[in-house]
């Protein structure tokens, strides 16, 4: 005689209730998990554009979630035996299941969307929003803008151009007046004619000096308040404020410069030297390799028999890396791409 008993345990007495309770157990854990992806993804990129590799995108479609859950109690004895002792001839069996089957749907980039993520520059106006949310103006200036207000950013021919550090200093000083709360953003308008101004405040009538600073270095009206943010190479009005963008391939060609690869790789005539010096203290990411998987590191990634990656103490280096994930979810999210979906059973 058998019997199948669930819910009749005390370790399985939630077997109805799994779906309720795997919201708060695996909603945080899924989303953590397509994090990580996407960030080993970001940095395999990278790598492969150090080797003159394609790089591949994609994007998770979906992510469903399924449970099974069963508890047993197995009863066994003999009735037909003459004599008859419950304590002899009375067995108990105690058994049960869990199963946790997810279904992930990842969605190749191609064509056009695969275009519009790597070669279409970044929108400006969403590297302001950025910066006055708290992006780091320092990586941000390097990495994304060739030129604000028809200003060059970066090194010239003979090294840095004197031009290049006002534009650091203005972005610098963007990110104090955000963090006091004299910065915003106007968005007027929908799709194709969204027009976006970045507004300056004043505090109790008055222009703060760190503010009229700033107008002063991107030649911009002193007496203005709003500065509509436009895409171009010069700066036309002065009630306007130019930035010229990379795309996305061209800032991460400019990080795979800066990778630490092998000796050998570079012998064998598979990649060239690093062109720029790293310098940890400031703002570079520093990828660096070995042979074996590395440690506890920040992220890691393996590409033709080496591993590639960031150091966990490395601070600098995953908040640049931060901003690249942030950069590439800009332009993901800007096109018509579904976000992803996570489905997890409730009942």
């Amino acid at each position: 005689m058998g019997l199948v008993i669930c819910g009749g345990l005390p370790a399985l007495s939630g077997c109805s209730g799994v779906g309720p309770r795997a919201i708060g157990w695996d909603g945080l854990d899924y989303a953590q998990a397509t994090a990580r992806s996407a960030q080993r993804e970001m940095l395999l990129n990278i790598v492969k554009l150090r080797f003159g590799d394609t790089p591949t995108l994609s994007t998770v479609g979906q992510i469903v979630a399924g449970y099974s859950v069963e508890g047993r109690i197995d009863l066994g004895t003999d009735l037909i035996r003459p004599e008859y002792w419950f304590r002899d001839d009375v067995s108990v069996g105690i058994g049960g299941t869990f199963s946790d089957r997810p279904t992930i749907t990842y969605n190749p980039v191609r064509g056009a969307d695969y275009a519009r993520m790597l070669l279409t520059p970044l929108p400006p106006y969403e590297l302001v929003a950025m910066l006055t949310t708290g992006a780091p103006a320092d990586a941000t200036l390097r990495l994304a803008i060739k030129s604000l207000n028809g200003i060059a950013v970066g090194p010239g021919p003979e090294g840095p151009r004197p031009e290049g550090r006002r534009n650091r200093e203005a972005l610098e000083l963007m990110e104090e007046l955000r963090a006091a709360g004299m910065l915003g953003l106007e968005f007027r308008g929908h799709g194709d004619h969204r027009q976006v101004s970045l507004l300056v405040d004043e505090a109790e009538g008055r222009l703060d000096p760190r503010a009229d600073r700033l107008l002063r270095l991107l030649r911009l009206d002193p007496a203005g308040r709003r500065f509509r943010i436009v895409f171009g190479f010069r700066q036309d009005r002065p009630d306007e404020i130019s930035i010229y963008t990379r795309s996305l391939i061209e800032i991460l060609n400019t990080v795979a410069d800066e990778i630490e690869v092998p000796e050998a790789a570079v012998r064998e005539g598979r990649t060239y030297p690093t062109r720029s010096p790293l310098r940890p203290a400031d703002n570079s990411l520093r990828i660096e390799s070995r042979s074996s998987r590395p440690e506890g590191a920040f992220v890691a990634v393996e590409y033709d028999g080496v591993w590639y990656y960031v150091r966990n103490d490395d601070f600098m280096s995953k908040r640049v890396f931060g901003l690249l994930m942030l950069l590439a979810a800009v332009m993901q999210t800007s096109g018509n791409s579904p976000l992803p979906v996570i489905t997890i059973p409730s009942g």
